[in-house]
C-alpha cells in the first residue's frame, strides 16, 4: 500500500513495509519520507542527525553535504525517513540541473558509506523507503546511486519496489571516480620499503633535493591560508581548476570537525603546493591538491608534498590515506581503488528512452570526461546485476 501527498518544499510517501519491502527491522512498521530541497530546512537537520548517530563523521552531516554542492549544477534532495513520529534516518541525494533546467536525474554518493545516516539495524529499511519516495516523486526521470557492491545500501536499492514504472540496472563506476586507499605503515622507512625501487628512489631523491634548496614543508596550515594559497597557485597548475571549485573545496573542509591542510613553500616565501582534507576515524582523506607544476615541473612537487605528508600522517598514527576520486602515478600502483557500482533506476517513458538513446549516439564525439558524465546521467547499457570488479594488481 502506497500513498503520496505533497507538502511545502517536500513530498511524502507513506509505505507499509510488509507490503512493499522486507528488511527484518521494517516488518510491521509504517514509514513516511519527506524530500527536502531548501538549504535552511536541511541545515536544521544537523542536531537531529547527531542525536540519531552520535558517532557520525562529518560526511554524514548536513553542513558537509550542502558545502559539497555546486549551486549551478545541483539541487538538494535530502530524504528524511520517519517510523511513525520518530525520525529513523536521513538519506542524502541531489538533482542534476543544467542552467535553470531541472533534469529529473537524482544522484546519491555513497562511495564512503555516506549515503545515509541511520541506526545500523534500520539502515536498509531507511534507504529503501527513501528510494521509493524518490521514484514516486513527480518529476523524477532517473536515480543514480554510487555505492559499494554487496553492502547494506546496495541491498536496499535492490529491494526498492519499482512496479512497472522503472527499470533497474547497474554500471561499473568510471576508474577516475573511484576513491583509492593507501595503507600506511607504523614507520615512514617501513612505508618506503613497501614501494618499488624506482618510486622509493624518487620519494627520497626529490624530497632531499627540495629540502637542500632551502624550501619548506608546512603541515599545519589553516583552512583560510589553504584557500589563499590555492588561489595563488591556480594559474601555475597544469591541471585546470576553477576559482569556484577551490571555494567549494574549502567550504567542504570548513564543514569538517577535523580538517587538515599542508603546503610546500619556496625559500623566498612563494607557495609551491598546497593540499587539504580531513580526518575520519583512523584515516585521512586527501580532498584537494594544487601544485605550481607549470614553472617547477622537474621538481616533482606532488611527489615531494606527498612524501612529507605521508611521514606526517604516520607520525600521527594514521593508518590509511584515502585519495578522493583516485590518485595518479606513482602512488596509483600502491593505492587500491575502492569498489563502487552505480545503480540505475530509470522511468519507463518514451521521451526519456529517446533522450538516453540520443546521448548514447552522441557520446562518441564528446571529450572523455564529458562522455563519462553523459554516460552515467543517461545510464547507458546497464547490466541487470552489479558488474564484477576487476582485481587491482600492484605493479
Amino acid at each position: 500500500m502506497t500513498s503520496t501527498r505533497g507538502t511545502s518544499g517536500s513530498s511524502t510517501v507513506l509505505l507499509r513495509s510488509t507490503d512493499v519491502f522486507e528488511p527484518a527491522f521494517a516488518a510491521g512498521h509504517c514509514y513516511t519520507a519527506d524530500i527536502l530541497s531548501a538549504p535552511a530546512e536541511i541545515e536544521q537537520l544537523a542536531e537531529l542527525v547527531r542525536r540519531l548517530a552520535p558517532a557520525t563523521e562529518c560526511m554524514g552531516e548536513p553542513p558537509f553535504f550542502l558545502a559539497s554542492l555546486s549551486a549551478d549544477e545541483w539541487i538538494p534532495r535530502v530524504v528524511v525517513v520517519r517510523r511513525g513520529a520518530i525520525v529513523a534516518g536521513v538519506v542524502y541525494t541531489k538533482e542534476r540541473r543544467i542552467g535553470s533546467f531541472r533534469t529529473g536525474i537524482i544522484y546519491g554518493d555513497g562511495r564512503l558509506g555516506n549515503l545515509a545516516v541511520a541506526e545500523p539495524a534500520e539502515r536498509e529499511a531507511v534507504v529503501t523507503a527513501a528510494m521509493t519516495a524518490l521514484v514516486e516523486s513527480r518529476g523524477t526521470r532517473a536515480v543514480r546511486l554510487a555505492v559499494p557492491p554487496g553492502g547494506v545500501d546496495a541491498h536496499a536499492i535492490a529491494a526498492t519496489p519499482l512496479a512497472r514504472r522503472f527499470d533497474r540496472g547497474y554500471l561499473a563506476a568510471p576508474q577516475f571516480d573511484l576513491h583509492a586507499r593507501l595503507m600506511l605503515a607504523k614507520d615512514y622507512q617501513e612505508f618506503l620499503r613497501r614501494l618499488g625501487p624506482k618510486t622509493r628512489h624518487n620519494f627520497r631523491y626529490y624530497r632531499r633535493k627540495f629540502d637542500a634548496a632551502g624550501h619548506v614543508y608546512m603541515h599545519d596550515l589553516s583552512v583560510h591560508d589553504l584557500q589563499l594559497a590555492a588561489i595563488d597557485l591556480r594559474a601555475g597548475s597544469q591541471i585546470p581548476i576553477e576559482h569556484a571549485a577551490i571555494t567549494r573545496a574549502v567550504a567542504v573542509l570548513a564543514a569538517c570537525d577535523r580538517p587538515w591542510a599542508s603546503g610546500l613553500r619556496h625559500r623566498d616565501g612563494r607557495w609551491l603546493s598546497v593540499a587539504g582534507g580531513w580526518f575520519s576515524g583512523g584515516r585521512a582523506v586527501l580532498f584537494m591538491q594544487v601544485n605550481c607544476d607549470r614553472d617547477h615541473g622537474p621538481a616533482s612537487l606532488s611527489v615531494v608534498h606527498r612524501a612529507h605528508l605521508i611521514e606526517t600522517l604516520i607520525g600521527r598514527g594514521t593508518s590509511e590515506l584515502v585519495f578522493w576520486s583516485g590518485v595518479g602515478s606513482p602512488l596509483s600502483r600502491y593505492a587500491l581503488p575502492m569498489p563502487t557500482v552505480i545503480a540505475c533506476l530509470d522511468r519507463r517513458t518514451r521521451g526519456w528512452r529517446i533522450l538516453r538513446s540520443v546521448i548514447g549516439r552522441l557520446q562518441r564525439w564528446m571529450p572523455k570526461r564529458i562522455a563519462a558524465d553523459a554516460r552515467w546521467m543517461a545510464g547507458l547499457e546497464p547490466a541487470p546485476e552489479p558488474p564484477g570488479m576487476v582485481p587491482h594488481g600492484v605493479a
